[in-house]
């Protein structure tokens, strides 16, 4: 792949810290599929702080925050990808659209600072410059080794992409530089209807099993199952999660429209984090904390896995 700017890596960590520092010290932003809202709640209680809303955004799932402290959004309805100020959330411009989008889910920066968007409808990744929102090509092919219904999807510590295939209750892996499909990682444990993905802390993968009501783990390194995660309260129709500043995990969950906390290390159910419908939440998708203390170590540790195999 040609299109690299590793060797700025620096300066895209400083614009997030740049970015960072210019919006609440911590907040937690979750979005409404049925409101038609990003939510931004203060990531230490959980209060409301405002929404990101307007610019025709309508059926939002992920929302992410860009090399540019601004926050971008996969309005699934209208197949386009929204950009909000960071600071007060105000409508920017559309900043991805046409270029294949159709259903679009997850949206992620990757190592190489572009864009990637997940396409529910078209089975496929798609990749847009992250500067300028100009499509680039489709990154992993329709149905690329079984893809069916394409949702969460992250860059993993290997550098290469993890996408979770609902329709075969499974999450795929492909290369980080050519979007190749390498293999089924994660299957099985009783994943049944799988929505979001996130590598924890412990290096583990943590997938959300909406019709098992459950968050499973699976060895992050062989994909191997170890255990369903979350106990002590049942996550309702769990759709999103991450892990906090804190250590902790933050669910969100379709029915009640509310985020829960999970201790991070045992998975025992900790408290209501943001309670239904809090700031005119309806029907939570994705969430995501914002600043993301990770983001900078994940982009350099990318960025030095793919300068290596290039060696």
């Amino acid at each position: 792949m040609s299109r690299t700017i590793f060797r700025h890596l620096p300066v895209v960590c400083v614009l997030l810290a740049v970015g960072a520092t210019q919006a609440s010290p911590l907040e937690l932003i979750v979005s409404g599929f049925n409101s038609d809202n990003v939510v931004r709640y203060d990531g230490l209680t959980g209060l409301p702080l405002g929404e990101i809303s307007g610019g025709g955004l309508v059926g939002p799932w992920d929302a992410t925050l860009g090399p540019d402290g601004n926050v971008y959004v996969a309005s699934s309805s209208t197949n386009e990808i929204l950009r909000y100020q960071g600071i007060t959330g105000a409508f920017i411009d559309s900043f991805a659209s046409g270029g294949g989008l159709n259903a679009p889910i997850a949206a992620v920066f990757g190592p190489d600072g572009d864009l990637y968007v997940s396409n529910a409808a078209d089975h496929n990744v798609v990749r847009f410059d992250g500067t300028t929102g100009e499509f680039i090509d489709e990154f992993v092919s329709t149905a690329s080794g079984g893809l069916l219904t394409a949702r969460g999807m992250e860059f993993g510590p290997d550098g290469n992409l993890y996408v979770v295939s609902v329709s075969t209750d499974s999450v795929m892996r492909y290369d980080g530089l050519t979007g190749a499909f390498i293999d089924v990682f994660a299957q099985g444990g009783g994943l049944d209807f799988p929505a979001e993905l996130t590598f924890g802390p412990d290096g583990n993968l943590y997938v959300t099993s909406r019709d098992t009501d459950s968050v499973l783990r699976f060895d992050g390194g062989s994909g191997a199952f170890i255990d369903e995660f979350t106990s002590g309260f049942v996550p309702d129709s769990p759709s999103g999660l991450t892990f906090g500043p804190d250590g902790d995990l933050y669910v969100s969950v379709l029915i009640g429209s509310s985020v829960l906390r999970y201790d991070g290390l045992t998975g025992i159910f900790e408290d209501v984090f943001v309670t239904e419908g809090s700031g005119g939440l309806l029907t939570p998708t994705f969430l995501s904390f914002i600043p993301e203390p990770t983001s900078c170590l994940l982009l350099m540790a990318g960025g030095a896995l793919v300068l290596g195999r290039r060696c």
